[in-house]
């Protein structure tokens, strides 16, 4: 993907260096192609000490939550580093039984992992808008699938909002 990614950013040059003409809805197309890519990460159930509602030790919650962020990290390892101002998050929790679980509770209970995961793709935890949080099936065991995808790439508006050099006659 990150291949691709340079190939696109060369045209893109390219592009800029020729001037506007009728590359230009390609370009533009292209830009909208690599800011449209969807990262998927799978993660084990939360731990019942890194829920909001848990009563532990302050030293057993710091050492849950670094472990979660290490996860976390290790489980994005495919995905690529890319400069973004905001990455739409949809968080999936597949509970492992049928029972009822609170979503803002869940969701402060993956905290850890989403740290991990935005220090591995090198983007600050805040740009991630808009999070949308949803149930799954009932899976043994349970999971969190989560899905980015970029809203707003910085080298795409960058190439898309460029003025052209210009024409030499």
């Amino acid at each position: 993907m990150v291949g691709a990614l340079g190939a696109i950013v060369f045209i893109m040059m390219a592009y800029v260096s020729l001037g506007r003409g009728r590359l230009s809805n390609h370009i533009y197309q292209l830009g909208k192609m690599v800011c449209n890519i969807i990262m998927k990460v799978s993660l084990p159930w939360p731990d019942k000490k890194c829920s909001p509602n848990a009563r532990v030790n302050w030293r057993v919650l710091h050492e849950a939550r670094k472990k979660r962020k290490r996860v976390g990290f290790m489980l994005s390892a495919g995905l690529p580093k890319i400069n973004t101002k905001r990455l739409a998050m949809t968080v999936i929790f597949n509970p492992p039984d049928k029972r009822h679980y609170d979503l803002d509770n869940l969701l402060a209970s993956i905290k850890g992992e989403l740290d991990g995961i935005a220090q591995r793709i090198g983007v600050d935890d805040k740009n991630f808008r808009p999070i949308t949080i949803d149930f799954g099936q009932v899976v043994k065991g349970g999971s969190v699938e989560i899905e980015y995808q970029f809203m707003e790439c910085t080298i795409c508006t960058y190439f898309i909002n460029m003025k052209p050099p210009p024409l030499r006659i």
